[in-house]
């Protein structure tokens, strides 16, 4: 159940960040010192179980800075809203160029947070962030905007979902085409992930699963 690191990696993050909440570190100091825990990973290569919350730790502080620091990207004033999104986006097309030149043949694999891949991957943020919150309202974008409400839900489902249903396809349904494969399973962890998402607002028992702490009294 290796693919299933990410569980226990964002299990040790939110411990090591309301840690850090609870001895009065403020989010700025809390992303410095995420900063130093990426580098740190990277040179001395640490077990697994360090290695994936400490280079990961920098994405989510810095959600943390975007949510408390809003105006950053977010301006109301349309040029500067322009203006930070094409550097942002500049950027960001630079360092992926560089990514694609300098990394190996594997470059698109990038499920690692690495040097090489850094600043195309962290900037990706602001950018998608930018674009999503000046899209105009409407059913296509409000769907989104609550299937995004239950993020965490659909984040801890896809992968198991997605695992069991790539065997079913190619092992018992002997999936060959890549294409074809891709869109199904694609379609099936979406659906299955989000109804999931659905019954956690119907059903408390599951709603406690993916959210103890509305229920549980410290």
């Amino acid at each position: 159940m290796w693919h299933l690191w990410y569980l226990y990696a964002l299990i040790l993050i939110y411990f090591w960040c309301g840690l850090l909440d609870l001895l009065k570190l403020s989010i700025e100091s809390q992303t410095v010192i995420s900063l130093v825990l990426f580098v740190f990973a990277l040179i001395f290569n640490p077990l697994p179980f360090l290695q994936y919350p400490f280079t990961r730790m920098i994405t989510f502080n810095m959600g943390r800075l975007l949510k408390k620091y809003p105006n950053i990207i977010l301006h109301r004033k349309k040029i500067y809203f322009v203006v930070s999104l094409i550097i942002n986006a500049i950027i960001m097309i630079i360092a992926l160029i560089i990514q694609v030149k300098f990394s190996s043949e594997n470059w698109y694999m990038t499920n690692d947070l690495i040097f090489v891949n850094f600043v195309s991957k962290i900037l990706s943020i602001p950018v998608i962030l930018c674009i999503y919150a000046h899209l105009t309202l409407n059913k296509f974008t409000e769907y989104f905007e609550n299937i995004g409400k239950g993020s965490l839900v659909i984040y801890l489902v896809h992968v198991p979902v997605a695992s069991v249903t790539r065997i079913i396809l190619v092992k018992l349904l002997h999936f060959s085409n890549y294409i074809c494969l891709l869109l199904t399973l694609t379609l099936i962890v979406w659906l299955i992930s989000t109804f999931v998402y659905w019954l956690s607002k119907k059903v408390k028992l599951i709603n406690f699963i993916f959210y103890p702490t509305r229920y549980l009294k410290l």
